[in-house]
C-alpha cells in the first residue's frame, strides 16, 4: 500500500511540474523575488511588461512555497494567473521569429504546389499516340504545369470523344497533383470502301423471324429456316437489262435459334480465397519523379495477386502534397474445400449454366428454357437448352473478280 501511495505522489508531483503559474509583481519586488527563489531553489522566469511590472513564470508545485517566503519578507504579488497550453504555447512561438515565418513559408508553398498538375499519365492507347492525346489534353487546358483551379473532368472527357473519333470512352481521375487518363479505343469495322462487297449469311442455324437490311438481293422470307453459313442476302442486284449490280449488303436479319450450354459443380468444391494482403512496397512520386522503396516481400507465384493502391496525403483547408504514394501489396491466395449437398451443388451448376449461355451468346434473348439435372458420383452437371431470338446476319465481304 505504501508503494502505491508513494508512485501516486511521485506522478501528481511530476503532473504538477508541467503545469505553471504565473505571477506579476511591482518592477521595485524584482530582486525579492528571485532571491526568495534562489534560496528556496525554484527555477523561474521573468519578462517586463509595458506596464511597468514583471511577470514571474514558475512551477504550480512550487507556488505555496514561495508565497509563503515572500510573505514573510512583506511582498506579495499583484495576480496570479495560471495560463492555458495555447497562451504558452503562442509565447513560444512569438519569441521564434523564425519558426513562425517557416511555417507561414510552408503552408504558401504547398498551397501552390497543390494548385498545380504536375504529371500526366495516359494508359490503354494501343493504335493511338500518346503525344497525340497529350497535345489534344492541352487543346482542352490539361497540361503538366497548369493549375487544376476549375477543372471539370466530364467537360475533359466530351471534348476529347469529339475531337478524336479514335476514342470510344475514357475517363479522366486526378489523384492530388496527378492525373490518370484511361482510354479505351473504337474498334474500326471494314465498310464497303476498304472491303468491297458484301454478303450476309447465316451465323448459326434458326428460322427467320423479320429483317432489317439495307441493300442486297433478299433471298430467304420469314418462316424460312436456314442452316450456319447459307445465304440469305446475296449483295448482287439484277438490273432490268439482265446485268448484275454488286453492293454492300449489311443489316440485321432476327431469327429464332436454339443453343445448348451445360455446367457442372463437384460435391466437394475447391475454391480460391483472398488470403492476408502484405506490404510489400512503397513508391513515392514527388514533382513526377518516382521513388521506389522495395520492403523485400515476395511478389510473384501463380496463387499471388498484386495489389496497387495510389493516395495522396491530405491536409486542412483542401490542401496536399505535390506528391502520391503508391503502396504495393502482396495478396496469396488460399485453397479451400466446401463439401457440398446434391442441391448446393445443383444450384452451383445452374449458375455456371447461365454464365456460360451469357459468355458465348452475349446478344441472344432468351424466351423459353429447358434445364435437364443429372446427378453423379463426383458432382452434378446440368444442361441448359436454350431458345433464343437473335441476329444471325454475319457480313462475308468478296470483290468483283469472285
Amino acid at each position: 500500500m505504501k508503494k502505491k501511495t508513494d508512485a501516486f505522489r511521485l506522478f501528481f508531483a511530476r503532473y504538477l511540474q508541467n503545469k505553471s503559474v504565473e505571477m506579476t509583481f511591482e518592477e521595485r519586488e524584482e530582486c525579492r523575488v528571485l532571491n526568495a527563489a534562489m534560496a528556496l531553489g525554484v527555477t523561474c522566469r521573468s519578462r517586463r511588461e509595458s506596464d511597468g511590472t514583471v511577470v514571474f513564470t514558475i512551477p504550480q508545485s512550487s507556488e505555496k512555497n514561495l508565497l509563503s517566503r515572500l510573505s514573510m519578507i512583506g511582498s506579495a504579488p499583484i495576480s496570479v494567473t495560471a495560463p492555458g497550453r495555447a497562451r504558452r504555447l503562442w509565447r513560444r512561438v512569438a519569441r521564434r521569429s523564425g519558426l513562425f515565418v517557416g511555417a507561414v513559408l510552408f503552408l504558401a508553398l504547398t498551397a501552390f504546389f497543390s494548385s498545380v498538375l504536375w504529371k500526366i499519365e495516359i494508359t490503354g492507347c494501343q493504335k493511338l499516340k500518346e503525344e497525340e492525346v497529350l497535345a489534344e489534353l492541352a487543346e482542352c487546358g490539361v497540361r503538366e504545369g497548369a493549375f487544376l483551379r476549375g477543372f471539370d473532368a466530364d467537360r475533359v472527357r466530351n471534348e476529347m470523344m469529339q475531337k478524336n473519333d479514335g476514342i470510344a470512352w475514357m475517363s479522366v481521375n486526378v489523384i492530388g497533383t496527378y492525373a490518370y487518363v484511361e482510354i479505351r479505343e473504337t474498334e474500326r469495322k471494314t465498310g464497303p470502301s476498304e472491303g468491297g462487297y458484301s454478303h450476309i449469311v447465316a451465323s448459326c442455324d434458326g428460322q427467320i423471324l423479320s429483317f432489317e437490311t439495307q441493300h442486297g438481293n433478299v433471298l430467304l422470307w420469314p418462316g424460312d429456316t436456314v442452316r450456319e453459313g447459307e445465304l440469305i442476302v446475296a449483295g448482287m442486284i439484277e438490273q432490268m437489262n439482265g446485268d448484275y449490280k454488286l453492293v454492300h449488303a449489311e443489316g440485321k436479319v432476327i431469327a429464332r435459334t436454339e443453343h445448348t450450354v451445360t455446367g457442372s459443380c463437384p460435391y466437394l468444391l475447391r475454391e480460391e480465397k483472398e488470403g492476408k494482403r502484405t506490404l510489400a512496397a512503397v513508391g513515392i512520386r514527388l514533382f513526377g519523379k518516382m521513388i521506389n522503396i522495395s520492403l523485400n516481400r515476395r511478389l510473384d507465384g501463380e496463387k499471388c495477386d498484386i495489389i496497387q493502391k495510389k493516395e495522396t496525403p491530405a491536409l486542412p483547408f483542401g490542401l496536399s502534397l505535390p506528391g502520391v504514394f503508391e503502396r504495393t501489396y502482396a495478396c496469396e491466395k488460399t485453397e479451400t474445400e466446401t463439401a457440398l449437398t446434391r442441391e448446393e451443388a445443383a444450384a452451383r451448376a445452374k449458375e455456371a449454366a447461365y454464365r456460360a449461355f451469357a459468355a458465348a451468346y452475349p446478344e441472344a434473348e432468351m424466351i423459353a428454357r429447358r434445364i435437364r439435372v443429372e446427378y453423379g458420383e463426383d458432382g452434378c452437371a446440368v444442361t441448359l437448352f436454350a431458345v433464343c431470338r437473335e441476329n444471325i446476319a454475319k457480313i462475308v465481304t468478296f470483290t468483283a473478280g469472285e
